[in-house]
């Protein structure tokens, strides 16, 4: 009768592709007495809708549920996005080709401090078109010095399907498309979950190796006038010649640094293809970022 159902499923979602947590559903409902089912207490065996979207919980430590027994991780779309949205959670355990216990690679972390408002000293700058544009900045330095993106929390500002709680910080799948993104940057490779160094398999040598937190000074730092810099106080600033950052600049940087983990405040600023190395990556995120749902329903 199992096979009878899961036929009934791959049926369904071969002749309309949706969700597949619907057509289980459906199939469950066609079968009827057919087949056995126990329902297990909701509260302790919760779906990924109400674990994940309901209780709030994007990153490690949020909402933390003690009664939960297990936690079904559907209601999202693609092996990709599930994985990414465990790693986040501080559920996933795998340590393939040494993602987490990796003691020679070197890493960049950056944040999103700022909530753009499109008012007063921002006027003309908007959260998701700053926060994309750092995303950029981000993995175009991690190919220049071959080092992983250690990716940061998003604000929330414009994610569908989802309904933040006040002042709630969301992941990077909250907005883009996982299934996109992997198949042009995998990451093993290129880049690890916000919470990665929580993760008990992270070396502590790796841990103890932070760089002084930088600040590549940009337009957003600017004063309207055209006054002072406003950018955070004991921070070490770096300046570009340009509006735009030179890959030279960047290897006069940082290229003797040797941290494992180079931290950088923020990253607002934009890259000029100066070089192969840059455009060439420039035109992988063109093709990698694409905007979706909670849910991933949209690939």
């Amino acid at each position: 009768m199992g096979i009878r159902l899961f036929d009934h499923i791959v049926k369904m979602i071969t002749s309309k592709p949706v969700n597949d947590q619907v057509y289980m559903n459906r199939a469950v409902r066609k079968l009827g007495k057919k087949i056995k089912i126990r329902y297990l207490p909701g509260e302790l065996f919760q779906l990924g809708n109400v674990f994940f979207t309901k209780g709030h919980r994007i990153f490690i430590g949020d909402n933390p549920c003690n009664e939960c027994v297990l936690v079904h991780n559907n209601y999202i779309v693609s092996l990709e996005a599930k994985i990414y949205r465990f790693k986040e959670y501080g559920l996933w355990e795998v340590d393939g080709h040494g993602y987490y216990s990796d003691s020679d690679r070197k890493y960049i972390s950056y944040d999103n401090p700022i909530e753009f408002n499109n008012k007063g000293k921002y006027k003309g700058f908007a959260t998701e078109k700053m926060e994309l544009m750092s995303l950029k900045a981000a993995f175009v330095i991690g190919r220049i010095l071959n080092r992983t993106v250690i990716l940061p929390k998003f604000h929330c500002h414009g994610a569908k399907g989802y309904n933040p709680l006040p002042g709630q910080m969301c992941h990077f799948g909250t907005h883009y498309s996982m299934r996109k993104f992997e198949s042009y940057l995998p990451a093993l490779t290129t880049y690890r979950e916000h919470v990665f160094l929580e993760h008990p398999m992270v070396p502590k040598m790796i841990n103890e190796s932070k760089s002084e937190p930088f600040l590549i000074d940009g337009p957003v730092w600017q004063h309207p006038d055209g006054g002072v810099s406003n950018h955070p106080d004991s921070l070490n600033v770096l300046k570009p010649k340009g509006d735009r950052v030179l890959s030279t600049e960047v290897r006069k940087w940082f290229a003797s640094k040797s941290a494992r983990i180079l931290v950088f405040h923020s990253l607002y600023n934009e890259f000029d293809s100066d070089n192969k190395e840059v455009s060439d990556m420039l035109d992988i995120l063109s093709k990698a970022i694409k905007n979706t749902d909670f849910m991933q329903l949209h690939q």
